[in-house]
């Protein structure tokens, strides 16, 4: 039994799955089923899944770049706006430490970012484990608590008791939170509270981050 071999005679052209049985001391019967058809409908089909999958990570990259060139915009138009600032009241003999606070702030966050583009260009996939989510999200929003600057936006935290289990990588999940919590304090206006949730609905973990400013700029 063979499959798919090509076969030509000038007569007949084609792909044909072949079975060739004995039919009795010294012949050979032999079969030949075309599967020309079958053959082309599924290199047509091979085509699509290839074509499909190159539109997704078209797609994919797409996305990839307007969410990187957000996250390096917003901090770029704080390092712009506060080194003004600090230009400004240098001119005017006040005191500019407080804009200095936070263009000190910013470049860190570009660094924390570029450092993490580097490491998931050379790594391959994190592996999974066990990680409490609460423990990730109280982390986070004490390390980002601790760096801002008395007329920030406080952080008010609710997360349940007992730890909530689910499979993922802590330092990746760390980062992605880290990001959205920092825009989201960058845009919410002094005096006000960017409030963090861990909750369980179900066997499904949610992790909230609720404020009163707008962290997409404008166009």
């Amino acid at each position: 039994h063979r499959e798919g071999a090509e076969y030509s005679d000038g007569r007949v052209d084609g792909l044909f799955d072949v079975f060739a049985y004995r039919t009795g001391p010294g012949s050979v019967a032999v079969l030949f089923n075309d599967v020309s058809e079958r053959k082309r409908l599924e290199a047509e089909r091979m085509a699509l899944q290839a074509r499909e999958h190159h539109v997704a990570l078209v797609e994919n990259q797409g996305r990839l770049v307007q969410g990187l060139a957000h996250e390096i915009r917003n901090p770029l138009f704080a390092l712009h706006t506060n080194t003004l600032a600090a230009i400004r009241a240098a001119r005017e003999g006040r005191d500019g430490a407080p804009f200095a606070g936070f263009v000190e702030e910013q470049v860190r966050r570009l660094d924390a970012l570029l450092r993490d583009l580097m490491e998931l260009g050379r790594r391959p996939e994190a592996g999974e484990e066990d990680v409490d989510l609460s423990a990730v999200v109280r982390r986070v929003a004490a390390s980002k608590g601790e760096s801002r600057l008395p007329q920030g936006a406080p952080i008010r935290l609710r997360t349940p008791e007992s730890p909530v289990r689910v499979r993922g990588d802590a330092q990746t999940l760390g980062r992605a939170f880290t990001h959205i919590l920092e825009n989201a304090l960058d845009f919410t206006p002094a005096g006000e509270t960017v409030e963090v949730s861990v909750s369980v609905e179900g066997d499904r973990a949610k992790v909230e981050f609720l404020s009163s400013g707008n962290p997409i700029m404008p166009a």
